[in-house]
């Protein structure tokens, strides 16, 4: 399991407020996500995982060049 520091800022805490997403999810699922992927459109790295009651969350990122810290980009339940 990787070690990640998270960059937070206001920004980026009220884009995860406003999808319902928790940042402490949001990190658990960065350093252990159930899957990954590249988005399509935005070609960040998005990973996947479920919250406290087993729905699913994607978590799209970026890696800084340090390759240590990540910078939240945004959240969202798949609503599936």
């Amino acid at each position: 399991m990787p070690y990640y520091l998270f960059d937070w800022n206001s920004d980026r805490l009220e884009k995860l407020a406003l999808n319902g997403v928790d940042p402490d999810e949001f990190e658990a699922i960065v350093m252990n996500p159930d899957s990954t992927a590249i988005s399509r459109s935005s070609g960040r790295p998005m990973a996947f995982g479920t919250d406290d009651h087993g729905e699913e969350i994607v978590c799209v990122y970026e890696i800084e060049e340090d390759d240590l810290t990540v910078s939240p980009i945004t959240a969202y339940y798949t609503g599936e």
